[in-house]
């Protein structure tokens, strides 16, 4: 239902109080909460004193992850779990310590100067927080509804020196009603809110329209669009069609390409997120408000059609497919763990395996707090790189300029792109000075 990339690469999953899950707390309770080590594949239950069912969250500076609001008790399910609505819970080092306003799934993006791109329904505008003010209206986005309960995918692009860090934001999918009938849109609206004359530039995916789609940023510059359904929309037993195929979105070509497939159906309170080896994690999918196990599905019944998914999947990128993980980047070392906006990070190292690396990107990439299709926070930079040096045999050095702009403080991972096959990512501190 909800997922984090954790600075020590883990992952931790955040779910609702169910009245059955496959993890356990040592007092014997179920365990609504666990960290995930994609490396050996163990599980560490973690206890929760709130409801956490659809909170919000965002990584602190110091990369505590803070998770905010959720549902009301269920006393006669946990009496040990707590009114979540008005809670706030931290994540320390994989401890969950403290409580672990409602609000209903706006897509929210910070632009360079530090103000926000807020879009809802089908409606945007560009927010001053410091002053409580709105700057400026953008004109609809056509077609369906694309936030909850008809929730679509939004992402902002890559940001880079070429694009003069300028935001442009993407929103694919949505739905019709609230309804299980629901008809799903297929368009996509690419919009730059900060230029002189805003204006929605349109494109669809293949395959038809989705609900619950989720965007992820991918490190050679694309985007991958995966999960969802075909027909409904967000809520218990009101989706059907899973949508399977995993997309691929050029925005420098405005291309689309079907780049595999699942055979899970991945809908209601799924997640995906980017590890540090730059693969994707997929998990979730729980369109039942108490869990259905698979020999309990019933396909005619829409509230037991699909089951409660424990199932994890990894997305390979094309990137890292063949021969081409033996050339990436490896024993890649960074001098300095704490960046600083406009400041210059000396000695980013690196072993190039295939010889002299034609072209390099090193990338700065925060993939957020993940739910309900939503990736708050997620955003990624390409950084300047200056002088390219030869140390030794298969060893490089550079520096790089982290670009002048607003980015939100805490945790981001560091990847080096060479020849567009990525190395290892490596945590960093992002801080405002």
């Amino acid at each position: 239902m909800h997922a984090a990339l954790l600075p020590n690469g883990h992952v931790v999953f955040l779910d609702k109080l169910e009245n059955y899950t496959e993890a356990r707390l040592q007092n014997g309770r179920y365990a609504y909460s666990t960290v995930y080590n994609p490396l050996n594949l163990e599980l560490k239950p973690q206890a929760i004193p709130s409801n956490a069912f659809c909170c919000g969250g965002a990584f602190l500076v110091d990369g505590t992850l803070m998770t905010m609001g959720g549902n009301g008790p269920l006393t006669w399910l946990d009496d040990s779990i707590a009114d979540g609505f008005d809670a706030l819970r931290y994540l320390y080092d994989n401890e969950e310590s403290g409580d672990w306003v409602e609000y209903m799934y706006p897509f929210l993006h910070m632009l360079k100067d530090g103000t926000l791109f807020v879009f809802t329904s089908t409606a945007s505008q560009i927010f001053d927080i410091d002053h409580n003010t709105v700057l400026q209206e953008m004109p609809r986005l056509p077609g369906m509804y694309r936030t909850y309960p008809n929730t679509g995918g939004s992402v902002m692009l890559p940001l880079t020196k070429q694009n003069n860090y300028e935001a442009e934001v993407m929103i694919c999918g949505g739905g019709e009603a609230d309804s299980m009938t629901s008809l799903t849109d297929d368009s996509c609206g690419r919009l730059k809110p900060m230029s002189p004359n805003p204006q929605w530039q349109m494109t669809n995916m293949p395959g038809g329209g989705r609900t619950m789609v989720e965007g992820i940023l991918l490190l050679d510059g694309t985007v991958l669009w995966m999960n969802g359904a075909r027909v409904g929309c967000q809520g218990f037993g009101t989706a059907s069609v899973p949508a399977l195929d995993a997309l691929i979105y050029d925005p420098r070509t405005d291309s689309w390409s079907t780049a595999g497939s699942s055979e899970i159906a991945r809908m209601y309170h799924s997640v995906a997120l980017m590890l540090l080896d730059g693969t994707i994690l997929v998990a979730g999918s729980n369109p039942n408000e108490m869990p259905v196990l698979e020999e309990d599905v019933v396909p005619d019944d829409p509230l037991k059609a699909f089951p409660t998914e424990f199932r994890v999947e990894r997305y390979t990128p094309s990137y890292l497919l063949g021969d081409k993980v033996e050339t990436r980047p490896a024993y890649i070392d960074i001098n300095n763990k704490v960046f600083v906006p406009g400041q210059t990070i000396s000695r980013v190292r690196f072993e190039a395996p295939a010889g002299k690396p034609k072209k390099v990107k090193v990338l700065l990439y925060h993939g957020g707090f993940v739910t309900h299709g939503l990736h708050m926070g997620q955003v990624m930079v390409e950084m300047e790189h200056l002088d390219l040096k030869h140390v030794r045999g298969p060893q490089y050095e550079m520096n790089v300029k982290v670009p002048e702009i607003k980015l939100a403080p805490g945790p981001y991972v560091v990847y080096v792109v060479i020849d567009s096959v990525p190395g290892v990512g490596q945590f960093v501190s992002v801080r405002t000075a």
